[in-house]
């Protein structure tokens, strides 16, 4: 090869990567001109309100998609279609958008700002904490599109989790970035499983390669297409992690049933022991904090304050107090079969249309028995009942506890501790299904202490007083006699059994850490009632659709759960934790392949910044 054929060669190679440099240069020079998270106000983004009157107005010029629902799935399709040039509307029951990403501020009489509290943000995974172009992980980078790079995070300590067996006083530290370490320490708990656990992790790396990516495929390709191509060939690869229970495979990797829950101990996560939740839930799990714990500067809003100043600023616009009563249908002329095109939303008397049709982060529950049509919802919901997967998940109570101190003076970590009543989760959740009250049981299967504040590199700097939270799952039957009362106006009985239930918590945390005691400056309990009232639930379920085997089936998934909705619907899309399972992280991958199932256009957007960013 000559002089000539060398340069034209290398001239084809630098081309691109000038070019991509290039536009990665300016990407970056243009983000800088954003405000950054702590900029941003609550009032200007995840706070304004859908009067009727602003609704109308928005509504004067064409909307091309309506998101029903304001959690991180919706918002992260509708910034990517916004990016995509579509005029985007998202409406909110609630009186602050995130959903599960919001925050709220509260105290004791007097000072009622005095606390920040994390709703349903506790930490995540995958590596958010790096920066650098070759060392930013796929979830970071479609963060930094979404919230146009202004979402800033620190990292938790550098063992991220503690697992306590309350029976026996065992404590296994999980490390950040060390799998080894990580096995070596579950090892040296369970005696004899060394070979067993490295069974277990590869079978959680390839159920999440494998299943994983099927289900994204599943989601991401059209009925049609799943039926003629992608169930044959990958149907197989999907049941042999998503259709299996986790313990029915953690066991074939030869591990006991006590290192089977020491390995589950964070089963909290998706709120099903080992023999009810789906192996690819598990798999999921265990991988997705192999770098470490990681939490958004600022606190959980900060996610919803910076994505919702990237879909405003490209003319979309997010509205809170914009309850939703109707998703509008019209019937569909010319099928063999009773069909009906999504048209648009009924919000405060509103009628408001879109062009392409209306994104559900509502949830199956109120989506298909709320929100649409009784005879156009019939369907999915027969789908979902037919197969077992129309349950609820798991109901919790949350306690929030502001101290009179900071996390530093007061030595907390910057950690989550999981508190188990041994081992045997699957025989505990069992007994808990059965109490019919607190009292019958005696115990609770697992508590789980956050430090919010303490994870927060904001707090940290300007010493702010310690905000934590104390959760544990409740049976939703415990408090339902409530259930017609308004909320704050329930009455001395509700008061006093949430006084009950405050005390029990705050005795874990004691006992935990007894330099609290004492310093406790305020508290407030949130029931199921309360997660009813302020995330439109049915059952107080805080993760929508039980991760149960039977609603990860390939029937449900195609039937109900689709990204392009129900068959019988068209324009109807669904987005968020029920379209893809619990979790910030799968609420984030839920919302990229909403938009890129909706928009070529999106996706390659997304995928351009995700490349260049």
């Amino acid at each position: 090869m000559g002089p000539n054929g060398s340069t034209s060669i290398a001239l084809i190679i630098a081309a691109p990567v000038a070019i991509a440099a290039c536009a990665s240069a300016f990407l970056k020079r243009k983000r800088r001109h954003y405000p950054n998270y702590d900029e941003l106000d609550k009032a200007d983004t995840i706070k304004v309100g859908g009067s009727p009157q602003r609704l109308k107005d928005f509504a004067a010029k064409p909307i091309d998609f309506i998101i029903v629902g304001s959690g991180l799935g919706g918002l992260t399709s509708a910034s990517l279609l916004s990016k995509a040039g579509y005029r985007v509307l998202c409406l909110e029951q609630h009186d602050v958008a995130g959903g599960s990403t919001h925050t709220f501020e509260d105290g004791p009489p007097g000072n009622k700002e005095d606390y920040s509290f994390d709703v349903g943000v506790h930490y995540l995974g995958e590596n958010l904490a790096e920066e650098g172009f070759f060392r930013k992980t796929a979830v970071r980078r479609i963060f930094d599109v979404v919230s146009d790079g202004k979402l800033e995070w620190s990292s938790c300590s550098s063992d991220y989790d503690h697992a306590v067996n309350l029976l026996t006083g065992v404590e296994i530290a999980m490390p950040s970035n060390d799998v080894n370490e990580k096995l070596r320490r579950l090892a040296a708990a369970f005696p004899g499983s060394e070979a067993a656990l490295k069974r277990y992790r590869r079978a959680c790396q390839v159920a999440r390669v494998v299943s994983g990516l099927s289900l994204c495929i599943f989601k991401l390709l059209p009925e049609k297409w799943n039926r003629i191509v992608a169930y044959p060939l990958l149907r197989g690869f999907y049941d042999r992690y998503a259709g299996r229970s986790a313990r029915e495979v953690m066991e074939k990797c030869g591990l006991s049933l006590e290192a089977i829950g020491g390995c589950t101990y964070n089963y909290g996560d998706f709120g099903l022991p080992a023999s009810r939740g789906t192996f690819l839930s598990q798999a999921l799990l265990e991988t997705h904090y192999d770098s470490g714990g990681y939490f958004p500067r600022g606190g959980s809003a900060s996610i919803a304050k910076t994505i919702v100043a990237a879909i405003q600023r490209r003319g979309g616009a997010v509205m809170v107090r914009a309850p939703v009563s109707e998703i509008v249908v019209e019937d569909v002329e010319g099928y063999g079969r009773k069909r009906y095109r999504a048209t648009g939303v009924k919000c405060r008397g509103v009628m408001l249309r879109s062009r392409y049709g209306v994104i559900s982060n509502a949830g199956a529950f109120n989506t298909y028995e709320r929100l649409l049509p009784e005879a156009s919802a019939v369907p999915a919901r027969q789908s979902l009942r037919l197969h077992g997967a129309f349950e609820p998940s798991v109901q919790m109570v949350y306690l929030f506890v502001g101290l009179d101190a900071s996390d530093e003076e007061l030595n907390l970590p910057a950690s989550n501790f999981w508190l188990l009543h041994g081992w045997d989760h699957d025989g505990n959740w069992e007994k808990f299904e059965r109490a019919d009250r607190y009292d019958d049981l005696g115990y609770l299967p697992a508590v789980f202490l956050s430090f919010g504040s303490a994870k927060d590199d904001d707090c940290r700097k300007r010493g702010a007083k310690a905000a934590l939270q104390v959760l544990a799952p409740v049976r939703y039957e415990w408090f339902k006699q409530w259930k017609e009362s308004k909320v704050k106006h329930r009455g001395p009985a509700y008061e006093n059994f949430k006084k009950e239930w405050t005390e029990r918590l705050l005795q874990h945390l004691y006992d935990q850490f007894p330099q609290c005691k004492g310093r406790v400056a305020f508290s407030d309990l949130a029931t199921p009632l309360t997660t009813n009232f302020y995330l439109n639930s049915l059952r107080g379920e805080n993760y929508g659709l039980a991760h149960t085997l039977e609603r990860f089936s390939a029937e449900v998934q195609a039937e109900a759960l689709h990204t392009a909705g129900p068959p019988n619907i068209d324009g109807l899309y669904l987005v968020g934790q029920d379209a893809t399972c619990v979790g910030v992280v799968s609420a984030l991958a839920s919302g990229f392949l909403t938009s890129a199932y909706l928009s070529k256009a999106a996706f390659a957007r997304g995928a351009a910044e995700m490349m260049l960013g």
